[in-house]
């Protein structure tokens, strides 16, 4: 195992943290409540562009794993 060339600090970047969340609720798959950003999974599942499941391929069809989150119906 290699050690890393670079250690950054994701307080480094909270600005573009910041506009990211920000463009992913302007999309629509995301939401605030109560002070705090939810990203729609079955929102987004719902758009043909997307697979939610791309990192966690196993999960795929898994409704259980959609309704927690982690998952896709693809």
């Amino acid at each position: 195992m290699e050690l890393p060339d670079v250690i950054v600090r994701v307080s480094e970047y909270v600005p573009e943290i910041i506009l990211f969340i920000e463009k992913i609720i302007e999309n629509g798959y995301a939401y605030e409540s109560e002070g705090s950003v939810y990203f729609d999974v079955l929102k987004f599942h719902s758009d043909p562009k997307h697979v939610y499941a791309k990192l966690e391929p196993y999960s795929i069809s898994d409704l259980n794993k959609l309704i927690e989150g982690e998952g896709s119906l693809a």
